[in-house]
Parts: C-alpha cells; structure tokens; sequence
C-alpha cells in the first residue's frame, strides 16, 4: 500500500472478535506502513477506549463514526446509560429525530429524570414542529426543577403553536415571575393577548 508522504502520523482503532474474547488494536499508520499493534487489553479499558474515540468523532462532526464506537460499548454493557444518551445526540445532530427519540426512551426507561434524555427528546419534536408530543416532557422537566426557564419558555412556545393561548401565557407569567423583564415571556404574552381577540 502507498501512503501519501506528506501526511502526519494517525491513529485509528479497530475492534473485533477473536476466539470469543474483544481484542483492542490501536493501529498506528505512519510512513511507509509502519504498523504497531497493542494487545490484549482489559474489557474496561476497551470500554473507555472506545468512549474516548467516540467523543473525538463526535466533536468532529464524524457521528456515524461515533455511533459506531457507541454501539459497541453498548453491545457490551447495555445498561451504559452514557453511550445510549451519546447515540441520541448522534442521531440528533444527523437529524434522525426518530432513532433519537428511540435511544433517548430507552433512557428515561432506566432513569426516568434523566434531565439529557429528557431534553433531547423535547428537541426532536421541536424540531420536527410536533408542538403536542413534547409536552408532557416538559412537564416532567418541571417536576424535577420548576425553575427550568428552557423548559417554561418552550411549553409556552408549544401552546402558542397549538393555539392554545391560556396555557402559552400561563407558562410565560410562570417565567416572569422568576425574571420580571424576561423579554420572550413579554413578548409571547403580548402576543396570545392580541390573537385572542
């Protein structure tokens, strides 16, 4: 194999099955197929290998690479709350709102105040303009801290998009009265007021 000679080290990771045992290999291709293999290593430490890298892929907007990293560590420990939070994100930034939604109930299933789940799954909706389905997440978010201002103004935002205008304004004085000047709450209530008449 030719390599390009201009070309930096890098680094990737290959997972796979080896006489019913997970085998790590960190791969480093340098100049000239320069190959160093590392192996064995410890289940857990593959595990955090694994969630590192995913991390990496994720902030390089590579998240079909991160799912894949992600899929794998919940292949191996399907209570991993983490990586199915992660995979919801994933999904989410590729806008497949439904696989997110998927993952993020699969959390809430285990951790039903989990606040990320929560709010992802919130964001999906709002992002496909599905103004019923989020609400009573938003309520939840409420049970857990009434304070939520996000969550105030979105369960406004949805009742105003469903023209329900009682409870958009009543969700907007609840964010007023934890900042008087608030000016989505103002404007919002300004707003019902005017399509009520």
């Amino acid at each position: 194999m030719k390599y390009n000679k201009t070309k930096k080290i890098f680094e990737f990771f290959l997972i796979f099955a080896y006489n019913c045992n997970l085998i790590f290999c960190e791969v480093i291709l340098a100049k000239k197929s320069n190959v160093k293999f590392v192996i064995p290593e410890r289940e857990k430490d593959i595990i955090k290998k694994l969630d590192k890298l995913s991390s990496t892929y994720f902030k390089e907007e590579k998240y079909e690479d991160a799912l894949s990293c992600l899929s794998q560590i919940i292949e191996k420990e399907s209570h991993n709350i983490n990586a199915v939070n992660n995979s919801a994100l994933c999904y989410y930034r590729m806008k497949d709102y439904d696989n997110s939604i998927k993952f993020s109930e699969r959390v809430l299933k285990k951790d039903d105040k989990n606040l990320n789940a929560l709010h992802n799954i919130t964001a999906c909706y709002m992002s496909m303009e599905d103004y019923s389905s989020p609400i009573k997440y938003f309520e939840k978010l409420l049970e857990i801290n009434e304070k939520d201002v996000t969550a105030l103004n979105n369960l406004a935002l949805c009742y105003n998009k469903l023209k329900d205008y009682t409870n958009s304004i009543k969700y907007s004085e609840k964010m007023l009265q934890l900042n008087d000047r608030n000016a989505a709450a103002l404007k919002n209530i300004e707003e019902c007021k005017e399509l009520m008449k």
